[in-house]
């Protein structure tokens, strides 16, 4: 359920970073932007794809353990908090996590090529 309304906070940012990344293309003040914008469009969105497969397959993982533990004892009980923390909170994290993480990187790596480019203007 609560991937109801991630996908809809990720699709309107999809289309917010979209069009940020547009406007900073095409107005000529905003061009030195583009690379970051550019950058943390992409790394974000690859972000939160892989953090979200990466809870999903822990969600199945906890459901498959499950079945291995006799029911009612105390790693079935923990495996069950576990396994609904996963479903009801984890797309939240996971999703924040995977999106703004991916983002950073994505501005570091802009950051670290336009270092380049001046050490190599400069020499």
């Amino acid at each position: 359920m609560p991937y109801f309304i991630i996908f809809l906070v990720f699709a309107v940012s999809f289309v917010a970073a979209a069009l940020g990344t547009s406007i900073a293309w095409f107005w000529r003040p905003l061009r030195p932007v583009f690379p970051f914008a550019w950058r943390a469009w992409l790394w974000g969105t690859l972000g939160f794809l892989v953090s979200n497969a990466l809870l999903i397959a822990a969600i199945f993982a906890i459901g498959q353990l499950e079945k291995t533990v006799t029911h009612g004892s105390w790693p079935y009980k923990s495996m069950e908090i576990v396994g609904f923390g996963l479903v009801v909170l984890g797309p939240f994290a996971a999703s924040t996590i995977g999106g703004c993480t991916g983002a950073l990187l994505g501005c570091f790596l802009a950051w670290r090529a336009s270092q380049a480019s001046v050490r190599s203007q400069t020499l």
